[in-house]
């Protein structure tokens, strides 16, 4: 109780510093409003931290409840399931996991990850995923998942230099029936690293009670138009956040 009463003047006196600090910024032209608004938003969020070790305590004591279970029943396995078991148990995805995806242009990372994701949404429970596609748009990616399961390519999809046949008119309305209902959410436009928090967090909120995952692709494509260091801090400072 009395923690409780120390840490909230703790946070009426960063509310108070912060106040100050973000209203000379207002009033100094030489500032960026939007970025102003920005950091003072991700200074205010930085103070709720406390409150947001309960959400990791909750995350972690699901993923204790999930082993126990697990190996109640014979399982080892912790992980999310993939169409692949294989590919599955070597990425070991579950919550709290980073998987960073390296190689050069046209490799085919969006493809990759369509693979990983359509496996997460069809073979697990309660999965949301927000995906930021920074070079896709949002008909592409459908395409793409459409693709995957009916071995058509996207541009045969589209009818680009093709003629679909009433085969794949079936395949392509049988794979959009399996995919509708995907709790699955694109971002295609231009976004910040301050953006991707700030619709994560909502998204976050939205769908309590979820696992989620976030998807980025691709990292080099955040806008750092409103970061004032030099690449190497910026990336820093992305990855950080």
């Amino acid at each position: 109780y009395n923690v409780r009463i120390l840490y909230e003047y703790y946070l009426r006196r960063q509310c108070i510093a912060l106040d100050y600090k973000n209203t000379k910024h207002c009033r100094d032209l030489s500032y960026d409003i939007i970025e102003t608004i920005e950091k003072h938003i991700d200074e205010l969020d930085k103070l709720l931290k406390f409150k947001r070790s309960q959400t990791d305590f909750k995350t972690y004591l699901k993923d204790s409840i999930n082993i126990i279970t697990a190996k109640k029943e014979g399982k080892s396995a912790t992980y999310w399931n993939l169409h692949d078991p294989n590919l599955a148990s070597k990425l070991g995805l579950k919550p709290s996991t980073v998987l960073l995806i390296p190689s050069d242009k046209g490799a085919g990372k969006t493809s990759f990850m369509v693979y990983i994701v359509d496996g997460l949404l069809t073979l697990n429970k309660n999965i949301s995923v927000l995906w930021f596609s920074l070079e896709d748009t949002i008909h592409s990616m459908i395409c793409k998942f459409v693709s995957m399961r009916t071995n058509l390519t996207t541009k045969q999809i589209n009818s680009e230099n093709y003629v679909l046949t009433e085969d794949d008119n079936k395949n392509i309305a049988k794979a959009l029936k399996e995919i509708e209902d995907f709790n699955i959410e694109f971002i295609d436009e231009s976004s910040s690293i301050f953006d991707i928090q700030k619709t994560a967090k909502k998204f976050v909120e939205k769908n309590e009670g979820n696992d989620i995952v976030i998807v980025i692709d691709n990292f080099g494509l955040i806008d750092q138009t409103k970061m004032t260091g030099n690449n190497l801090e910026n990336e820093k400072e992305i990855v950080k956040k």
